[in-house]
């Protein structure tokens, strides 16, 4: 967990020491801005992320989904989705500004590896 002001964002890691999941979040927070969770920390001040551990168990996966269920939280999604959820997450990313380009960016590559083709033969 990680709480931010009166927010709190939960996630969960496979690595053995928190303190390893807690400074790739601080190198996270200084290198990829954009990310809600970072943007958050910067609106309120916060410079570095201190992780805060709840659980311990090999069904975390299920514990971390159930406390984003429960409670007011950032985060944007749930650990586990219905296949109906996160056809629509797909399509909101896809009309989105971000989609667009990444739509754009594929197909050009795409156009670029297919010519390279018909040049070949």
């Amino acid at each position: 967990m990680i709480q931010v002001a009166d927010e709190v964002y939960y996630g969960s890691t496979k690595q053995k020491y928190l303190s390893k999941r807690q400074a790739r979040h601080n190198w996270n927070l200084r290198n990829k801005r954009n990310q809600l969770l970072y943007k958050k920390c910067i609106d309120v001040g916060i410079e570095r992320i201190k992780c805060i551990k709840l659980y311990e168990g090999d069904d975390y996966l299920q514990v971390e989904n159930q406390y984003i269920i429960d409670n007011e939280c950032i985060n944007e999604r749930h650990v586990f989705q219905s296949i109906e959820s996160r056809k629509e997450t797909a399509r909101k990313y896809r009309q989105s500004e971000k989609g667009k380009i990444a739509q754009a960016r594929a197909m050009k590559r795409y156009r670029e590896r297919q010519s390279e083709n018909l040049n070949l033969n």
